[in-house]
């Protein structure tokens, strides 16, 4: 076996490897989002996207379960995953609705910012229903 891969296959090898990736995987969407964001709105998100980052898989496997078993995207636990879902995007994305319209137009634009990330277009569907939900919600029953 090449030394290469003795070294791939040894366990205390594997949270590096896996930290390498996460970076990589990490880094390829920074670069997309440095397209649409100014400079102040890049230094917000490169200074906190890796803070959380490790949280997201189990977001969106809850997202895909309650897809799944169809929970009402308007339904208390829709509301406590679009909140969550949220509440983990601002972290690096901030508040600022400018802002937050220059990632959902990345988001549109640019396939690549979807790939590894394990939302399907189901789930996504499901997402937009609960958070616009959510928002709705927030702006009190004028907004309804």
């Amino acid at each position: 076996m090449p030394p290469s891969r003795r070294w791939l296959n040894r366990p205390a090898s594997r949270p590096a490897i896996i930290a390498y990736i996460t970076e990589a995987f990490a880094e390829s969407k920074l670069a997309i989002w440095a397209r649409y964001l100014d400079e102040e709105e890049m230094a917000f998100t490169r200074q906190h996207y890796f803070d959380r980052l490790q949280e997201w898989p189990a977001l969106v496997a809850k997202l895909h379960q309650a897809c799944r078993e169809g929970v009402a995207p308007d339904s208390a636990s829709g509301q406590a995953l679009a909140r969550a879902w949220l509440e983990l995007f601002q972290s690096y994305a901030g508040t600022r609705p400018q802002t937050l319209q220059k990632f959902r137009r990345a988001m549109e634009q640019e396939p690549h910012l979807m790939k590894g990330t394990w939302m399907t277009p189901a789930v996504l569907s499901w997402l937009q229903q609960a958070t616009g939900s959510l928002m709705r919600q927030a702006q009190g029953p004028a907004a309804g």
